[in-house]
């Protein structure tokens, strides 16, 4: 549903969210990866109360979820040499997933909880990162180990093309009764002209005319089914797509305070899928960005390559978030490389090979 955010009665946006019932029975609604209370107008405030989402129950008026009928809704994030899939459900949903996906053959990195924008119109509530498969279609693949309703973003949403079919062919049907009708009526018609003389020829006239109409109606109805029915996909699986806001912020922190950053490979997918708040991140940054060539402060060096530092930082969650800096002498501007402690080993080789 559509919920008023709001900080300190402060509105800071509208946002598709997921409805709960949290853990004192009261409705909910998920925000940026926690649940909280939500008021009969439909708003949350975020400087309230807040609790995991793994505490809340299904809203009693939804009990039976999508995902205990064996329908998951999810998106992915596509990135260089890896990829997220987000979706929406509890944790068993999204551990059972991750199994699928290990049953198609990806390696899965790991998975956690999602505090990132919607992404093609869902408000995900985890996140499953694994490695992509290099000779495979990636969206068919997700599609067959998935399933789901979900339909791609270039088609209609929410149903409407199915539901477009669905009117037009009952028009279809009530065009061919209207016709069927106007048959009737003339064959009546005929009968009483063969039995009266001198009936009026504009009556014929106006019967013929809208039974043509009729009839050009039908064509129009029947063209236009069939063109919706043939444009209409068996399996149209999801396409990548970032989440923009997001995005949008990060940029304009990096081009306005922080002009010294360059970041690496998949940093912008991690910063804006796995860190609840970017506010430690944009600290330590910013130490780079003003240090000259020696080692910044609170920063050390990392074991197993040259001129490389690194430091840990929050993610909002926990400080397992690893941040890997070197100075391009050439450019002056450090090049960074933002992750999570658990791929530190996979980070340092994929540093050591495009250092």
């Amino acid at each position: 549903m559509l919920v008023a955010i709001y900080d300190n009665d402060e509105l800071l946006e509208h946002r598709e969210c997921r409805e709960v019932r949290l853990p004192t029975g009261v409705p909910g609604a998920i925000w940026r990866g926690l649940a909280y209370p939500l008021s009969n107008s439909g708003s949350i405030q975020i400087d309230g109360v807040a609790f995991s989402p793994t505490q809340c129950a299904e809203p009693l008026s939804n009990a039976i979820s999508s995902t205990q009928n064996g329908h998951l809704s999810w998106a992915f994030i596509d990135g260089a040499e890896e990829a997220y899939v987000v979706l929406q459900g509890s944790v068993v949903a999204a551990e059972s997933a991750a199994a699928r996906l290990r049953d198609a053959g990806c390696e899965v990195r790991r998975h956690g909880r999602y505090l990132g924008e919607p992404v093609d119109g869902i408000s995900a509530d985890w996140f499953i990162r694994f490695v992509k498969p290099s000779s495979r279609d990636l969206p068919q693949l997700l599609q067959k180990a998935l399933g789901g309703d979900r339909q791609s973003s270039e088609n209609e949403s929410d149903g409407t093309l199915g539901l477009r079919c669905q009117l037009l062919a009952r028009e279809l049907e009530s065009v061919k009764a209207n016709r069927a009708l106007l048959h009737s009526n003339i064959s009546r018609l005929t009968i009483k002209l063969a039995e009266v003389e001198g009936r009026s020829q504009t009556e014929i006239d106006q019967l013929l005319q809208a039974l043509d109409e009729e009839r050009h109606k039908r064509e129009l109805a029947e063209s236009s089914t069939s063109a919706a029915v043939v444009t209409t996909p068996e399996v149209a699986p999801p396409r990548a797509k970032q989440p923009s806001k997001l995005n949008d912020e990060v940029r304009s922190v990096m081009k306005a305070l922080l002009p010294r950053i360059e970041l690496m490979h998949d940093t912008m997918t991690f910063i804006t899928t796995e860190m609840q708040t970017r506010t430690h991140l944009y600290r330590a940054l910013s130490e780079l960005n003003s240090t000259g060539d020696g080692m910044p402060a609170s920063w050390k060096k990392l074991q197993g390559l040259q001129r490389w530092w690194e430091r840990h930082v929050s993610t909002g969650q926990d400080d397992a978030g690893r941040i890997y800096a070197r100075l391009d002498q050439a450019t002056n501007r450090w090049l960074v490389l933002v992750s999570h402690k658990s791929d530190q080993n996979r980070d340092i080789a994929w540093l050591g090979r495009n250092s």
